[in-house]
């Protein structure tokens, strides 16, 4: 009985070390931190209303300003960060305008469509700062029902090899 106690303690640290290379090696071949809008969002991004969906594309409407604050986020390594959105407006109407923010700084502005648009911004790494607050701030927001609504979007933060 006593000899099968070192036997098990030794599997179980062989099986803790086999889990934990097992997680490197996922985030390593898959880093992206994606949100679907099939679901709520979490609690650290904000101002994002609750999912919908158009046929076969889900997505969530944003107030004028919606914020995703990655504090865990490893700024050694470049990050890409992609919004799909979409303005969703009546044919006659102006389309908001998009301004993507990086820790707060503006990154980049686009105008919204009709049509589901890709921006991309890319943030560079950096060896001081660990974490990445990422802004979406949209003009021209409009009530379709209780709520004042700006744009549809997807979010997604990619590693850049």
């Amino acid at each position: 009985m006593l000899h099968s106690i070192p036997r098990a303690l030794a599997a179980a640290a062989l099986g803790a070390l086999a889990g934990a290379a097992c997680l490197v090696a996922a985030s390593a071949w898959s880093p992206d931190v994606t949100f679907e809008m099939d679901r709520a969002m979490p609690a650290y991004a904000v101002g994002f209303h609750p999912p919908e969906r158009d046929g076969q594309d889900t997505f969530a409407w944003t107030s004028d300003r919606a914020e995703v604050g990655l504090s865990g986020l490893d700024r050694r390594v470049p990050w890409k960060c992609s919004v799909r959105f979409r303005g969703a407006r009546a044919a006659d109407a102006r389309q908001p305008e998009v301004v993507l923010a990086v820790d707060g700084a503006d990154v980049g502005v686009w105008r919204a469509a009709n049509e589901f648009r890709l921006a991309e911004v890319a943030v560079p790494a950096l060896a001081t700062s660990h974490g990445l607050t990422f802004t979406l701030k949209v003009s021209d927001t409009f009530v379709p029902g209780a709520m004042e609504v700006s744009v549809s979007v997807n979010v997604t933060f990619e590693l850049v090899p």
